[in-house]
């Protein structure tokens, strides 16, 4: 027999090793999948926390969107670059093969059915009511209208495309060479920690979902369910938080208010001001504002709040805050005339990485036996746009006959 031929120098040992696959061979060192996520992630994030601070969160929103899809350019550059120089230009180490549009949809239609999946699951966790998360609301509900579709593109190609390559192409491949039941659950852990928390129901799913069928499917199948599983959420969070105007009527129609639809009522804002008050709302940017109906203390609206503030100051509660003076001046709300005075609380040094500013106001017809309370709380430091909403919010109310 012939005495075997020495392998080429050339070719890298973990090609060697590796087990024989239609996907090509494996030749990805940790140090290239760091370089892409450095690319794609790591470098916008450094980016992002070396610009000025904005007052504006739509702002600092839309900002983050242009940098993130600047990120995934920069990566899609560095991935090329990585597959020309180690792989000869062969993408089959990512599971990627010629664009495949059959793979493409059918992906896309278990993505939905994926998410169709998870809907009882949510049900069942979530007290029977179905919720969208805070990110979403944050994202689509901050956002400008412009930066709404700057948050579509991220969402729905950018994200599907570059953390599909990263996690179940990049890292999938180089440890399925060791064992597919290895490469699923570190992949799905990994991308629900990518997230910003660990054992989410809904991104576990995903994880191990697409994980599974990883091992017989393409990349453009994952990138299919993915892109269509983001889709959908977006599309549900942008008519539930986009759409016109809601009015809100007390009982005994004591007063109107109208909120934008990204205002929400939620357990969250009821527990900022107590179960009692009448509308308790909680915006997407993370603010909040009550409206309630008591009784008058004073038979002018500067009286009542002036009494409100000395007994809130008895209390203690503002104890180490700067207190406002309250300015005597009247506030037009139409389609009526009444008397509102506001007076603002800034939290002053109590922790200047979350700021506290709260602003009440007393709206109350001259010599009436009652009044309508309402308060801002912006627990950020980039509320600018939900000041602007309260303000709006106070020139809708519309006050009734009682």
């Amino acid at each position: 027999l012939a005495a075997p031929q020495p392998l080429p120098a050339a070719v890298p040992s973990e090609v060697i090793s590796a087990p024989t696959s239609d996907r090509g061979p494996v030749v990805w060192r940790w140090k290239h999948l760091w370089a892409f996520g450095f690319a794609a992630w790591g470098l916008p994030e450094m980016i992002q926390e070396v610009l000025p601070f904005t007052t504006s969160l739509s702002s600092i929103i839309d900002r983050s969107m242009l940098i993130t899809i600047v990120g995934y350019l920069l990566g899609a550059l560095v991935l090329h670059q990585l597959v020309r120089t180690y792989q000869g230009g062969n993408w089959t180490t990512l599971g990627l093969g010629p664009f495949d549009a059959r793979e493409l949809l059918t992906g896309a239609g278990f993505g939905v059915l994926l998410l169709g999946a998870f809907i009882p699951i949510g049900l069942l966790l979530n007290h029977g009511r179905l919720g969208l998360d805070p990110l979403v609301k944050l994202l689509v509900g901050g956002a400008s209208g412009a930066g709404v579709i700057l948050v579509g593109i991220v969402v729905v190609l950018g994200a599907p495309i570059i953390e599909e390559i990263y996690f179940r192409g990049l890292l999938y491949e180089k440890l399925r060479r060791r064992s597919a039941w290895l490469a699923i659950p570190v992949t799905a852990l990994l991308f629900t920690l990518a997230h910003g928390a660990l054992l989410i129901p809904a991104i576990l799913l995903m994880g191990f979902g697409l994980g599974f069928l990883r091992r017989k499917k393409t990349l453009w199948f994952t990138m299919g369910a993915h892109a269509a599983w983001n889709f959908v959420i977006v599309v549900v969070a942008a008519v539930t938080l986009l759409g016109g105007p809601v009015v809100f009527a007390s009982s005994g129609n004591s007063f109107e208010v109208s909120h934008p639809s990204t205002w929400e009522s939620s357990d969250e804002a009821h527990q900022v001001f107590g179960p009692g008050v009448d509308l308790a709302l909680g915006s997407a940017r993370g603010s909040f504002a009550m409206f309630t109906h008591e009784p008058a203390q004073k038979t002018r609206a500067r009286a009542t709040l002036i009494a409100l503030v000395e007994a809130i100051n008895q209390t203690g509660l503002t104890e180490g805050m700067d207190q406002t003076e309250i300015m005597a001046t009247d506030v037009d709300f139409a389609p009526i005339s009444a008397e509102g005075f506001e007076m603002g609380y800034m939290a002053a040094g109590l922790d200047p990485q979350q700021p506290l500013f709260s602003t009440l106001v007393v709206v109350q017809r001259p010599g009436s036996n009652d009044a309508l309370f309402a308060e801002f709380r912006c627990v950020r430091s980039a509320c600018m746009d939900d000041v602007h909403d309260f303000e709006a919010m106070l020139a809708s109310i519309k006050l009734g006959s009682n």
